[in-house]
């Protein structure tokens, strides 16, 4: 449920073993990950024996779909307050938790230039989540400008890319951390591949 005790759909909930940190570190580790649906419903499973974390956002990173703060089983938002979950042979659990106040959608705009000065139109501009989540993208108009949609107390990656050719081409990224408040004027030069 969300803070206002109505259903939350289309948020990712992962169950993890209590004791993971990285795929790297465990990995042999059942990591399973659903969407909840309408009712704000979810299963996962089967799983093996053990212990085991609930969460929200945990593999992914908020998205406009499902703004909320990674939150933890019983509804915390740290994972040491977490409660674990112990799985048995045939074991079947329940984790019901109220979600936070969702993160509040925040516009990001501004415009991309050429290295000589000059506005580029037609470049692709995306705000991306950590490395490789990106929460939203469009393409700068005829004045190079553009406004994308973050989500507060987070930070991303603001990344151009423009290619028509391997001698037309150039990137940009720069990090954007938003409060509550919309971030304009921002500017991107692009630089050559």
């Amino acid at each position: 449920m969300d803070a206002r005790g109505l259903p939350a759909s289309k948020v990712s909930v992962s169950a993890f073993p209590s004791r993971f940190t990285t795929k790297r570190d465990y990995p042999e580790a059942s990591l399973q990950s659903k969407a909840t649906d309408a009712d704000g419903r979810f299963e996962i499973g089967p799983l093996p024996p053990g212990d085991y974390h609930v969460a929200v956002n945990f593999e992914w990173p908020p998205r406009l779909e499902s703004p909320y703060p990674p939150t933890y089983y019983p509804g915390v938002l740290t994972r040491a307050d977490a409660v674990t979950i112990t799985l048995r042979d045939g074991d079947r659990r329940r984790a019901n938790f109220v979600l936070p106040s969702s993160l509040i959608e925040v516009p990001v705009s501004g415009r991309v230039m050429f290295p000589d000065g000059t506005r580029a139109p037609g470049v692709d501009v995306s705000l991306v989540a950590g490395t490789v989540s990106g929460i939203s993208s469009t393409r700068t108009n005829a004045s190079g400008s553009f406004t994308l949609t973050g989500l507060s107390r987070s930070t991303y990656s603001l990344r151009a890319s423009f290619y028509k050719s391997p001698e037309d081409n150039g990137w940009a990224t720069m990090s954007v951390s938003l409060a509550d408040e919309s971030v304009t004027d921002l500017q991107l030069v692009l630089k050559k591949r």
